[in-house]
């Protein structure tokens, strides 16, 4: 299990490794595990996500305008586009680390709307996005598996989840999600998520989870997908594809699981 401090550890290890990273990228490099973006594009989306999310905790934002209008400009050259980079991230770490993270604080996820969960999702932003860094170097280096297990949880109950605001409906499949290496077992059934967001009025219509908290037992489903945590986490989240994983299933059940996660996580 990851606490508040290893969060912020793994925020400040994973984005001084992403800047290290595309320091010496070519700018126009394309990014493997993000379709159409460059080295550049992947540099400017992190520095908006990291700008946003330390806004809203300076300024202590219960909506998210203000830092929307604040966000900065995307510098015009890529050196430019690194220093702000650096800033940024060192004033994302200094902020959440002098934050109690119970505090409240805007957050998309209306089940927990504090600093805590952003310090959360901000330790698991940089994580994928580093991956998506070290892809773009042909380099690889591996997931702490506290964090990667955290991960798992995080993309099946949380970002592939149906918001309050909306509706889940199931496709009539259920299977096990299993952790080999944290003997964690999530039980989860796939659908789609409907509804329109009441602060934007945007349309959801896509695939969807709805996941049980982890427990250890052993699964009992005949549709199962085992792998590490890393593995799973990477596979979860689009940045890796089904090798090394293993099925135990009914193969609709599975068909199904792909289809969620096929739908890809920027």
């Amino acid at each position: 299990m990851v606490d508040t401090a290893g969060f912020l550890a793994h925020i400040r290890s994973e984005s001084e490794r992403f800047n290290e990273l595309l320091a010496d990228a070519d700018p126009m490099a394309k990014v493997p595990t993000c379709d159409g973006w460059t080295a550049s594009d992947l540099l400017w989306h992190l520095t908006k996500v990291q700008a946003f999310w330390i806004t809203i905790v300076e300024q202590s934002l219960l909506t998210p305008w203000d830092a929307v209008a604040g966000a900065p400009e995307r510098p015009s050259s890529y050196q430019e586009l690194l220093a702000l980079f650096g800033a940024t991230r060192d004033r994302l770490s200094a902020g959440l680390e002098s934050t109690p993270p119970e505090t409240p604080a805007w957050m998309w996820f209306k089940g927990d709307q504090t600093v805590g969960y952003i310090i959360r999702r901000q330790a698991h932003e940089a994580c994928i996005h580093r991956i998506d860094a070290e892809s773009t170097m042909d380099e690889t280096s591996a997931i702490d598996r506290d964090l990667a297990d955290d991960g798992v949880d995080e993309v099946l109950r949380i970002i592939r989840a149906t918001p309050a605001w909306a509706e889940f409906k199931s496709s009539g499949y259920t299977a096990e999600i299993r952790a080999t290496d944290t003997d964690k077992t999530w039980s989860v059934a796939t659908g789609r998520s409907h509804g329109t967001e009441p602060d934007d009025g945007t349309i959801l219509d896509e695939p969807a989870f709805l996941a049980s908290p982890p427990t250890a037992a052993a699964p009992r489903s005949a549709s199962t997908v085992s792998g590490t945590a890393e593995q799973l986490d990477r596979w979860l989240w689009g940045r890796a594809d089904s090798t090394g994983l293993e099925f135990s299933s009914e193969e609709a059940a599975v068909a199904s699981v792909f289809s969620v996660v096929a739908h890809g996580v920027d």
